[in-house]
């Protein structure tokens, strides 16, 4: 099966009703098959899966989840690193794995 972050917006819009009665995005039912990892409060929230057979979808896309109450998109403010991650193991599934 092919991962990118094209799959995981598809998956998410056949879910779109699901939206309203979610009060927090990281309790969603995304589609885990094709994350590698998922952080709760911790960057990044998801990761996709690396797709090693299909050179048109690489996967490996980094997520981060944003509540908001709107129509609107939350802000993100990012701050001064103050630590390293590793994102081979984060998108290979050997990082906080599923």
């Amino acid at each position: 099966m092919t991962y990118s972050i094209y799959h995981f917006f598809v998956d998410l819009c056949r879910k779109k009703e699901k939206l309203l009665s979610v009060n927090k995005l990281e309790s969603f039912p995304f589609d885990e098959r094709m994350l590698s990892c998922v952080n709760k409060g911790r960057f990044p929230d998801l990761a996709i899966k690396l797709n090693h057979t299909n050179s048109q979808f690489t996967g490996g896309e980094l997520i981060e989840l944003k509540d908001s109450k709107a129509y609107s998109v939350a802000s993100f403010n990012s701050t001064i690193p103050t630590g390293e991650k590793d994102v081979k193991k984060l998108t290979a599934g050997q990082e906080n794995v599923i």
